[in-house]
């Protein structure tokens, strides 16, 4: 949400997109990831969270998108970054500018993490924007 808030303050139109990478295992679809973002962006008039399924530079290219923002926690995000940057730019020339948090609260929160703490019954209060609907898909889905 760091990154969206500071992306947000820029951009016109800030778009989140929300994309299905087959190499990584999630804990919601596509369309529930969309939804749990739409929410914690409701307060962001000109944020519009679309679902992708394509490569950023395909989505830069069919929205007119001349800059991409990314989240960088530690150092040990930046070299994998540098990849897609130099892959966005050579592909939609798009410019990509890294996001580092604003505070040190969420430096070590990652999706991996809130996915094991939330299978294994510990609190992500402080560690997600909506935290009751979260648990509450992750119930539905567990259980489905």
């Amino acid at each position: 949400m760091d990154v969206i808030g500071e992306a947000a303050k820029f951009a016109q139109k800030c778009y989140v997109v929300v994309s299905e990478n087959p190499r990584k295992r999630t804990l919601f679809n596509s369309e529930s990831r969309q939804h749990l973002v739409q929410n914690a962006c409701a307060h962001l008039s000109n944020v519009e969270v679309v679902a992708f399924s394509r490569l950023a530079a395909q989505f830069c290219q069919e929205h007119q998108v001349d800059v991409i923002f990314r989240g960088v926690r530690t150092g040990a995000d930046v070299d994998p970054e540098n990849a897609l940057a130099y892959y966005n730019y050579k592909l939609a020339g798009v410019t990509t500018l890294y996001v580092p948090p604003p505070t040190p609260k969420h430096i070590y929160t990652s999706s991996s993490a809130v996915r094991e703490l939330l299978e294994h019954g510990q609190s992500i209060d402080d560690l997600v924007p909506d935290v009751k609907l979260l648990q509450e898909m992750y119930h539905k889905e567990k259980n489905a």
